[in-house]
């Protein structure tokens, strides 16, 4: 019993209109994110088209029914192979195939119209099919990388099945070549070829929704391993917490690294339970700006590690969406080093490097607070301009290395005479600055006054041999004498030089020059 070849054909129509139906699914969904989708689905538009003009053969002229419903089949085949070329990143130049399917639409016009054979027609769409199908094994078997080979791997299978049906094809119908012209009645060999080729049909349209699964199954899991790669080898702790209750279900080891909680030590758990702010007004601070929809980016707070020790740390913070649930993603870089650093280096720029003493900067910020002070207790301010004497003869006699002794001895002892309120300032050389603070009277920087010659006059010991120093100041009061931190050093300075004038080792009001 011969099988009825229209019927086949009739089935591949309605099986070739499903398959453009479901492949217009999966374009509408993933065209913009992946290449090469629309040519596929116009390959299955003109299987269908030239399906149907194969079964309307008798009814439209045979130039419709059979060479163009010929060569849209075949341009569906090269539309899969540059299709495919596209979605897999491996795009080539194609035009020999464009000059072969011209080839093919001019032997198939004459075999069709000047020198009917149908033979040869079926023999050409065969070898057509091999060509082009061998064509696309050769992408997916040796162009493609092996990641991509795994995704093709059962589209890879059915080209070799559209290969081999063809082979077998051609050779039957050279064996037994069909008594008949009419396609419909050409007999077993084309029966069993089309209903091979439709059940190939079937699993190529498979083979297209599979790939575009593998592909995502693999963007995903790339994107899984970049998130991981970069979550775990970030330097900046990370810390996942749910919106709704505070608890934190994941942590980098960048987070295991600064403050020294393992994993599981802190999932499901808050901030509040391991005790990681310092501050809780830092805390609320931070859910505060989150509350009013803002993102926190590098506010400083202080964070207590799993020691207990104090860590500074940056934070930033932002709300995320994690599987349909609000979620807090902070990171934390710590800058306790750096903040550290920072401190030395301002306390070495507000401070003397051989005496340790504020300097020339730091001095005049401690005059205006005490200045702001003194001007709401209704009280004086005595600024004294200190030289030692006769450093220059220390220097000859024992060596700058004594000198230097000598001034950090004097600074050592002015300072723990001093109280806390009043401040000692090197400003240069042998020349100290210091700040009395609550004054009443001339009485009260007279008394300073003399205590710091009484200290000075302990000796210093300079190996075997010993020396006494001695220094000359000068006193300005505020508001008596001035009322800026310029024009008192200079009042002091003269009253100073004055007492160099006079014998040295003693001191000297200002008002009292003239």
């Amino acid at each position: 019993m011969i099988i009825d070849i229209k019927t086949i054909v009739f089935l591949g129509f309605i099986i070739s209109l499903i398959n453009v139906c479901f492949l217009a699914i999966i374009w509408r969904q993933y065209r913009k994110h992946f290449h090469g989708l629309s040519l596929l689905l116009t390959n299955m538009v003109l299987q269908s088209i030239g399906l149907l003009f194969l079964l309307m053969r008798g009814i439209l002229p045979g130039f419709i029914s059979i060479v163009l419903a010929n060569i849209f089949v075949i341009t569906g085949e090269l539309l899969v192979l540059i299709g495919l070329e596209l979605f897999f990143d491996s795009k080539k130049r194609n035009t020999y195939n464009y000059i072969l399917l011209a080839v093919f639409g001019f032997i198939m016009t004459y075999f069709s119209i000047i020198t009917p054979s149908l033979t040869i027609r079926e023999i050409s769409v065969s070898s057509m099919i091999i060509i082009i199908s061998g064509q696309t094994l050769w992408l997916l078997t040796q162009r493609l990388n092996l990641s991509y080979r795994r995704i093709a791997r059962v589209f890879t299978i059915t080209m070799f099945g559209y290969i081999a049906v063809s082979f077998a094809r051609i050779s039957l119908l050279i064996l037994f070549p069909p008594k008949t012209s009419d396609f419909f009645k050409s007999g077993l060999v084309d029966s069993i070829s089309m209903t091979l080729y439709m059940s190939l049909s079937i699993i190529i349209a498979m083979s297209f929704v599979l790939m575009v699964s593998r592909r995502l199954l693999e963007e995903v899991q790339t994107e899984k391993e970049k998130y991981n790669t970069t979550f775990n080898s970030s330097p900046y702790a990370i810390i996942l917490t749910r919106f709704s209750d505070g608890k934190i279900f994941e942590v980098n080891e960048g987070f295991v690294d600064i403050f020294g909680y393992q994993p599981m030590d802190v999932i499901g758990k808050t901030t509040i339970e391991i005790n990681l702010y310092a501050r809780e007004n830092d805390r609320l601070t931070v859910l505060g700006e989150l509350s009013k929809g803002n993102e926190v980016f590098d506010f400083e707070i202080q964070f207590k590690n799993k020691s207990g020790s104090s860590i500074t740390g940056l934070l930033s913070t932002k709300i995320i969406m994690v599987r349909g649930e609000k979620c807090l993603a902070t990171s934390i870089s710590d800058i306790t080093e750096m903040n550290e650093i920072k401190v030395k280096l301002h306390d070495l720029a507000m401070h003397d490097a051989l005496t340790g003493l504020p300097n020339r900067i730091l001095f005049y910020d401690r005059f205006e607070i005490a200045k702001a002070n003194a001007q709401r207790e209704n009280k004086k301010i005595a600024v004294v301009s200190l030289d030692v004497d006769l450093l220059k003869s220390i220097n000859d006699h024992w060596g700058h290395d004594a000198g230097d002794k000598a001034l950090v001895s004097l600074s050592n002892r002015i300072s723990d005479m001093l109280r806390k309120a009043d401040t000692i300032a090197r400003f240069g050389g042998d020349e100290f600055v210091i700040l009395l603070t609550g004054i009443n009277n001339k009485d009260d920087a007279s008394k300073i006054a003399r205590k710091i010659s009484e200290c000075l006059a302990q000796p210093i010991n300079m190996g075997e041999e010993s020396c006494i120093l001695t220094a000359s100041s000068g006193i300005a009061l505020y508001p008596d004498d001035g009322v800026e931190i310029e024009d008192l050093i200079k009042k002091s300075d003269q009253a100073m030089y004055r007492v160099k004038e006079n014998g040295r080792n003693n001191s000297q009001f200002y008002c009292d020059l003239n």
